[in-house]
């Protein structure tokens, strides 16, 4: 935290020395902090008031980039996407996989079942994008595969009135 405000820092194993490497003030605080598979660059979103956007940065420092407006919870998974939360047309939180590169951003069927997003998440799919009142199955989503398995088999029972 840097006067008051959260931004991206590194610390030299080393040394132990930290270095400060975002001071942009104006776009929000910085949360949720995740890495790029070759260890490059750091992408993080920044919110205030609600998601201003994921961002990244070198991990040396310079300008930090936005990478995708409105968007939070990066989790950079191993071949480059990433696995973030973004409200849809329905204004309800729901998981989105994007490409930088390409710039694809494609919706999965899901929302996120807890915020921020961890390695191993737990989704609400089918309907709990669009209306919280439907049923919903849940799903684990591991940053390293390419899709969702189904996690019944290991949540409890619970019987619904």
């Amino acid at each position: 935290m840097v006067d008051g405000q959260t931004q991206v820092a590194v610390m030299m194993v080393d040394s132990g020395d930290w270095r400060i490497l975002t001071t942009n003030r104006n776009q929000g605080l910085v949360s949720e902090v995740s890495w790029s598979p070759d260890g490059s660059q750091i992408f993080y979103s920044r919110v205030a008031g609600g998601p201003n956007g994921v961002y990244r940065i070198s991990k040396y420092g310079g300008q930090e980039r936005l990478v995708l407006e409105k968007a939070r919870d990066p989790k950079v998974r191993p071949d480059g996407s990433i696995l973030l939360v973004r409200r849809n047309f329905g204004e309800r939180q729901q998981l989105f996989l994007y490409w930088p590169e390409t710039e694809q951003l494609r919706a999965l069927n899901a929302a996120p079942e807890s915020s921020p997003i961890s390695a191993f998440s737990m989704l609400k799919s089918g309907h709990s994008c669009r209306r919280s009142t439907h049923a919903s199955s849940f799903w684990r989503f591991a940053r390293s595969a390419s899709a969702p398995m189904a996690a019944n088999s290991f949540l409890p029972t619970q019987s619904r009135a």
